[in-house]
């Protein structure tokens, strides 16, 4: 099955660090299983200041073709999007897919989709940096109920938080590595 992988940008308040991202392992949608990956575009200014531009969403994963996998792709995308505003305590407009493409090795021609999206110059806003692992925390306690997910750890009840938020934490992982060290 093709790889393929959908690029979201929304104009955000919320800010990670130059280097840092935090990923969403085995979320699931209608196309099935996606890794959704979020992270801040940062921008160098005509001073060679660098400053943080967008907040860029990447979800990947297998789909039949990446027709199908757009509007799915860009969907799972979305799953985190309230947390991580909540989590800052700052907005984000609504992220827009800019680009799709299929991504699986050994192909010779692959599907692409670009939407045109008018060029934003660098603004200077005031944003907010993310504690990744207390968002990390809240994306676990809400894993099951407010995104649609339904985890494969054992929780009795929705809102319960150690033992399910412990469990979960093992699928969240922070720019490349889990938050339990795995």
């Amino acid at each position: 099955m093709p790889e393929i992988v959908v690029v979201m940008h929304s104009n955000s308040a919320v800010a990670f660090r130059p280097g840092q991202a935090l990923a969403l392992a085995d979320v699931r949608c209608p196309a099935g299983r996606v890794q959704v990956t979020y992270r801040t575009n940062w921008v160098s200014t005509r001073e060679k200041v660098d400053i943080p531009n967008t907040l860029e969403i990447e979800i990947a994963g297998e789909a039949a073709n990446l027709e199908t996998a757009l509007s799915p792709f860009g969907n799972a995308g979305l799953c985190g999007v309230v947390a991580l505003s909540l989590a800052a305590n700052a907005g984000i407009d609504e992220p827009s897919i800019e680009l799709g493409f299929d991504r699986t090795p050994g192909k010779t021609q692959r599907d692409f989709f670009q939407a045109y999206v008018p060029p934003r110059e660098p603004v200077l806003r005031s944003v907010r940096f993310l504690d990744r692992e207390a968002t990390a925390d809240l994306l676990g306690a809400g894993y099951g109920i407010s995104f649609g997910i339904k985890p494969s750890v054992p929780c009795s009840k929705p809102v319960q938080t150690g033992a399910c938020i412990l469990a979960l934490r093992k699928r969240v992982s922070v720019g490349g590595s889990s938050l339990d060290g795995s």
